[in-house]
């Protein structure tokens, strides 16, 4: 059970380990520019809900480190029963052990599984409800995995620095739960088995090498993307009845599609606005980038509520553009992933925007910009690991494969 420490505190402290097959729950929520660990997040969720946890902000901070009292504790349980987290589920000795177990051995299944918990048994109708049940069952592959492989070396069967014979070890796992093309993992195997000789190799095998390691640091995101994008499809149908998605492609894979195989190379927020601009232009009438960017509001201009119509008729901001010049270069940072917008902002765009063009949903779409985002800042660091590699054209590939996995998925749950 999660019992208290020498001192009678309680102490919350985040698995944060290098792992390919489960990054922690820290590292997904840096990429997202989301709260990384609870402290953050019970202030993240009383602004959300607009709700006082009532717990002292030294005791948010003491969660991580020295702990809290079991007084504290008992805030902390009604506060999640306040925003739908069903704690009485959470707190189960079963539930419990599977929270606090895998950091013992270095997983960071812990927290997945508490996060893929707490969405599942949420009390309220949402979209997250098939990532939830996704994240429990990679966090319990992820648990029985290394469990198996701890116990094998601890009992001499494999050596710990064999890696060799770990990776065997840890292959079935990536070949049921994953969607790592079976060549790329064969790829991945025949390396690590090759000679000390054959491991300095000419740029085509590094290449190759490459190109298996980031099938594998991809799939966690490309299946979680995959299962959040099923579920919105999915609460749709739950909430209007004559839902259609629009054949088997999904928006995100249109997003995909534009930013791998577009003639004018894009990022991927760009192409977020490129699918965007695309779906809200009507056969006949096309929305341009101008009047796109007419509805971006500019603060300091004398037109306060950017509407797509007074802002092209507004000669001058008061920082001494033409309010319209202002909002299009805007526009064209944003295009060009630079100075990006606050969410408040680019929500008061869309919310514009959809005014105008569209009774759409507000939410789901600052989801794909935020996802965008996540997914250019990955792919930026990927590059400033491998400088000598010719690593874009990898990573287009990569990210290609997308439809793949949306599809697989969405077959899978309609089967279930």
């Amino acid at each position: 059970m999660f019992k208290p420490n020498k001192d009678g505190k309680y102490v919350f402290p985040p698995s944060h380990f290098t792992s390919i097959f489960l990054p922690s729950t820290a590292e997904v929520a840096r990429l997202l520019q989301l709260p990384e660990n609870i402290p953050q997040q019970i202030t993240f969720f009383e602004r959300a809900y607009q709700t006082n946890s009532k717990i002292a902000k030294s005791s948010k901070a003491n969660l991580l480190t020295q702990g809290v009292s079991l007084k504290t504790l008992g805030k902390l349980y009604q506060f999640g029963e306040n925003i739908s987290v069903s704690f009485k589920v959470l707190f189960t000795k079963a539930n419990l052990l599977k929270l606090l177990r895998p950091a013992k051995i270095g997983s960071n299944a812990g927290d997945w599984f508490a996060l893929g918990l707490g969405i599942s048994t949420n009390k309220n109708d949402h979209e997250f409800f098939t990532l939830g049940d996704w994240l429990i069952s990679r966090s319990e592959a992820d648990y029985v995995m290394l469990k198996t492989v701890k116990k094998q070396i601890k009992i001499g069967v494999i050596d710990k620095n064999d890696y060799i014979t770990i990776w065997q070890a840890l292959l079935p796992t990536w070949q049921h739960y994953s969607l790592v093309p079976p060549e790329q993992l064969a790829y991945y195997t025949s390396y690590l088995n090759a000679s000390d000789a054959l491991k300095s190799p000419p740029d085509d095998t590094h290449q190759r090498l490459y190109e298996a390691v980031y099938h594998m640091i991809f799939d966690f995101y490309l299946t979680a993307i995959a299962h959040y994008e099923v579920g919105l499809y999915q609460y749709y149908q739950r909430k209007f009845d004559t839902f259609e998605s629009d054949g088997e492609t999904s928006f995100f894979s249109k997003i995909m599609d534009t930013f791998a195989h577009s003639d004018v190379k894009c990022c991927c927020y760009e192409a977020v606005l490129i699918e965007l601009k695309r779906f809200l232009s009507s056969g006949d009438s096309e929305l341009s980038w101008r009047a796109m960017a007419a509805f971006i509001p500019i603060r300091n201009s004398t037109d306060t509520q950017a509407d797509g119509k007074n802002a092209l008729q507004e000669p001058l901001s008061k920082s001494g553009y033409r309010l319209i010049d202002e909002q299009y270069n805007q526009l064209k940072d944003w295009r060009n992933g630079a100075n990006l917008p606050s969410e408040t902002k680019l929500e008061a765009f869309l919310t514009a925007l959809f005014n105008q063009h569209g009774n759409y949903d507000v939410q789901a779409v600052l989801n794909y910009f935020r996802i965008a985002r996540a997914i250019d800042i990955k792919l930026h660091e990927c590059v400033k690991l491998t400088p000598n590699i010719h690593i874009t054209s990898i990573l287009e590939k990569v990210l290609a494969r997308y439809p793949i996995y949306f599809e697989h998925y969405r077959t899978a749950l309609i089967k279930k």
